[in-house]
């Protein structure tokens, strides 16, 4: 987003107001889902440093956050976890481990058919037409239009940060469940599949955030990530669809 501040300044500042809330959000819920399952599991190591908490400056990284905003994905700081406390260590591991994936599904499986609803519904149209609506959620902007074509602005307002809200939403959960270390689909694999050690090795880290590096300037991770998100966000409109002819077979 910040990539067009040159060229449409207004349009990024606009832009900034849906997406710092939304970031602050989806990345506070995630790290805290992290650190609550892990204390009630018995881990105190996240609470004690602070870190089951709502202020974001907790949560945090100044690098992952900035990521995020620029080119759609990034990071917040690692929820520290330390398996000793765990009755049943490799499960427990596993079900931190998809705490934060879990929490940003549901709120971008919740905002989606949020804005599909009050696109279909409650009259809140996007410029595009109905069958292209994914297209509209994804766009860099939502532009909508009333009786008329006459602006609303409350409802541009509302749907712009549902919208970024779902998209960014989609993006921390597609990116963490990237196999790498330290993200937490390595530590799924690691636990489940690869039966490695519960404690993570920093030469491992390094190598894993090399790569992340790697991939971000080659534009890998970007294009999986649009892939992801489309097909993601394709899979929402058939759910929505799909709710809708079964409630209104029953009505």
């Amino acid at each position: 987003m910040l990539r067009n501040f040159t060229t449409d300044p207004i349009g990024t500042l606009i832009g900034l107001l849906y997406v710092l809330p939304a970031i602050l959000i989806a990345l506070v819920m995630h790290e805290l889902a992290h650190a609550y399952v892990a204390w009630r599991l018995g881990d105190p190591t996240a609470k004690y440093m602070g870190r089951l908490s709502f202020n974001p400056l907790r949560h945090l990284d100044p690098i992952g956050t900035l990521l995020l905003v620029v080119v759609g994905f990034g990071w917040a700081k690692p929820v520290p976890i330390d398996p000793r406390y765990f009755k049943h260590p490799r499960r427990d591991d596993f079900l931190v481990s998809i705490a934060g994936i879990t929490v940003n599904f549901i709120l971008f499986f919740v905002s989606a058919m949020l804005f599909l609803s009050l696109h279909r519904f409650a009259g809140w149209y996007t410029a595009c037409d109905h069958a292209n609506v994914l297209k509209c959620l994804s766009a860099p902007h939502v532009h909508l239009v009333g009786e008329g074509q006459s602006l609303l602005w409350y409802p541009t307002y509302i749907m712009g940060f549902i919208k970024v809200f779902a998209t960014i939403n989609a993006a921390l959960m597609i990116f963490n469940l990237l196999p790498l270390p330290p993200l937490d689909g390595f530590h799924v694999v690691n636990t489940v599949i690869l039966r490695g050690s519960l404690y993570m090795d920093r030469r491992l880290m390094l190598a894993g955030q090399i790569l992340l590096v790697v991939g971000l300037v080659s534009g890998v991770l970007i294009m999986i990530l649009t892939v992801a998100r489309g097909a993601l966000f394709t899979a929402a409109a058939w759910v929505f669809d799909g709710i809708v002819k079964l409630v209104t077979h029953i009505l």
